[in-house]
């Protein structure tokens, strides 16, 4: 009898499951097993997140960070381009918003996140960095104010604020700082000349309050004496109300630009019945990624309660896919461990830093580590050659300032 698994979700975790399933497929077949796979997703691309903080300050166009889903698998896969609205646990199926109704043996759920203000904003629009979009939307409006400011007699200065100091709020300040000192001061004189401003506001002690204090550190030097930046720790974002941002140490005016990459909360379809979440509405799993009382159902990357990382969500899925085949052969899966050997940023041009090991690493010789590891994980060929094109070119020529 055939067994039908359900993903749901095309991003990391959903689309690397896929993948390591349909490695698996004739495994199963030469022990007779049938077995589909159905994957779901409201988009018919896949995004490579780790570089959308390129898109939004000019460095890479955003069709090279897309990836058709079709063109990801070869037979042994099927793309529903769908968005699932219920997930009815108890009776094995999920609805989409087509009417679609599938039934399912093993159930993945790996439907990422959304950003999440935890403050309250009036009159203000704020900006956010979760898809390729986002992205745009940033460059688009950091360019418009630039075009306004340009052509006043004031020449007044230019100030861009970020809320959130973790991994993509830390990546994103240091692309738009040489954006906005590179690019757009050669190519707009008359705005602020030397005194635009870009500024990180971090609720922590430290910038990645949750990794090594030493890293935040390192970080928060380079951005301050290389890249112009001024770093705020300790500012708890209250309001945000006609720019005036609010926090737990005072005020800040005239903000041209207000982009929050403070946190997310995940997001998924409804349930029925409803399941234990935590406070950031993520899905409480047991040892094995699944939910306790549906041991058939996996919850998956930034739905699950550990780190939200790309790499995180990699090495899920490949545990998922292995655990699904083995309950499948009658094996019992192991438990779910994972240790990252490390993780890099990039900061702007030329520097990135990291920690592999526990050793901190950082400088140049890291930055062309950190672009290579990326440029291999990027799915389409053709945009792996394009990418290194562009990267190429942006050491010697000025970034993309085009604003459609």
């Amino acid at each position: 009898m055939q067994k039908n698994i359900v993903i749901v979700g095309a991003g990391f975790a959903g689309l690397y499951t896929a993948k390591y399933l349909e490695k698996r497929l004739k495994l199963l077949k030469s022990k007779k097993i049938e077995a589909s796979i159905a994957l779901i997703d409201q988009n018919n691309y896949f995004t490579f997140t780790p570089l959308l903080h390129e898109v939004a300050s000019g460095g890479l166009e955003r069709e090279l960070i897309l990836h058709p889903i079709r063109e990801a698998f070869g037979t042994g896969v099927s793309f529903i381009n769908s968005k699932v609205e219920r997930v009815h646990l108890g009776k094995n199926f999920v609805m989409t918003s087509d009417k679609i109704q599938l039934p399912y043996d093993y159930l993945v759920l790996a439907t990422g996140s959304v950003s999440s203000l935890k403050y309250d904003v009036l009159n203000t629009e704020i900006f956010k960095l979760k898809t390729v979009n986002d992205a745009y939307n940033i460059k688009s409006a950091i360019l418009t104010v630039f075009e306004r400011k340009q052509n006043s007699l004031l020449n007044p200065p230019i100030k861009v604020v970020i809320v959130g100091g973790g991994p993509t709020g830390v990546e994103l300040v240091a692309e738009l700082a040489e954006y906005m000192h590179g690019t757009l001061a050669r190519l707009y004189k008359h705005v602020g000349p030397g005194q635009n401003q870009i500024l990180l506001l971090n609720s922590a002690g430290h910038l990645l309050g949750s990794f090594d204090k030493r890293l935040g550190e390192r970080i928060e030097k380079y951005l301050v004496q290389k890249l112009n930046v001024k770093v705020i720790n300790n500012s708890k974002i209250i309001s945000i109300e006609d720019f005036v941002i609010k926090s737990s140490n005072g005020e800040i005016r005239g903000a041209d630009v207000i982009i929050d990459a403070s946190g997310v909360r995940a997001m998924y379809p409804d349930l029925i019945p409803a399941i234990d979440t935590d406070e950031k509405n993520n899905i409480i799993t047991d040892d094995f990624l699944r939910i306790p009382e549906y041991p058939n159902v996996y919850a998956l990357g930034d739905v699950g309660q550990f780190y939200k990382l790309a790499q995180t969500a990699v090495n899920q899925a490949e545990y998922a896919a292995k655990s699904i085949v083995n309950l499948m052969l009658n094996k019992q899966p192991k438990q779910y461990t994972f240790k990252p050997k490390g993780f890099l940023l990039s900061l702007g041009k030329n520097y990135a830093i990291g920690s592999l090991f526990n050793v901190l690493i950082f400088g140049k010789p890291v930055w062309f580590l950190w672009r290579t590891i990326y440029l291999f994980k990027v799915l389409n060929s053709r945009h792996r050659i394009k990418i290194a094109l562009n990267w190429t070119l942006n050491l010697f020529s000025d970034r993309d300032t085009t604003n459609i």
